[in-house]
């Protein structure tokens, strides 16, 4: 019987090794340090316990690498699936991430928190160079979310009125008509001139003739 199989066969704590971010293979046999068989498994194993075995193939945990937080989350799904079978068989396991591979560990043990979902077999978790992101919900009254409320109230009536016009212009264009609108300092334009040069901009891309006139601060659309 080969190393792996054995290992796959014989009793005792499991070790599943999670590897981080473009570390993504499909086989369970390779060369990659979490890949059955490959030199960092092999020097592992024999350093474990009698008691302690590696996942072999077969039993290898996969997840895509992808380098977000929605790839890392999935992945911490099908990880605490794969726990509770364990727990199911009460069969104890250990746990080893490498960078991303950390997170996705971090991310299965909250998430069996918040489901409730006990772990006795778990006997340890490691988590080798990851990078723990600190993320957190601000109060609905932090200043910024205030700022970013009345900021939108502020620039509602202009950003209405500069669609409405662009709308105007775009209708205009598509029917061949060679009428323009003037944009002048006042009112809406001056309320808004951010929002009115970027409306411009959009107009040129999209094929409008746009001419800036002298005469004061018109902006002339034709």
């Amino acid at each position: 019987m080969n190393m792996l199989a054995e290992s796959r066969t014989t009793d005792g704590d499991l070790v599943i090794l999670v590897h981080g971010t473009y570390a993504s293979r499909e086989q369970d046999c390779g060369d990659q340090w979490w890949q059955a068989g490959s030199r960092a498994w092999m020097s592992l194993r024999r350093r474990l316990p009698a008691d302690v075995r590696l996942a072999g193939d077969g039993e290898v945990f996969h997840w895509s690498g992808e380098n977000s937080e929605r790839s890392r989350i999935k992945a911490a799904r099908e990880l605490l699936d794969r726990l509770l079978e364990l727990e199911s068989e009460g069969r104890g396991y250990h746990l080893i991430g490498h960078s991303h591979g950390g997170s996705v560990i971090w991310h299965t043990l909250c998430r069996a928190r918040l489901q409730r979902k006990d772990l006795p077999c778990l006997r340890s978790w490691s988590t080798v160079g990851t990078p723990y992101l600190q993320h957190s919900t601000r109060s609905m009254w932090h200043f910024l979310n205030v700022f970013n409320l009345v900021l939108g109230v502020v620039l509602l009536r202009p950003a209405y009125f500069t669609l409405r016009k662009l709308a105007q212009v775009l209708g205009a264009a598509m029917l061949g008509s060679e009428e323009g609108i003037t944009l002048t300092s006042t009112g809406m334009a001056k309320s808004a001139p951010f929002t009115r040069e970027m409306g411009l901009r959009l107009l040129e891309w999209l094929g409008v003739s746009v001419t800036k006139t002298a005469q004061g601060s018109q902006i002339e659309v034709v």
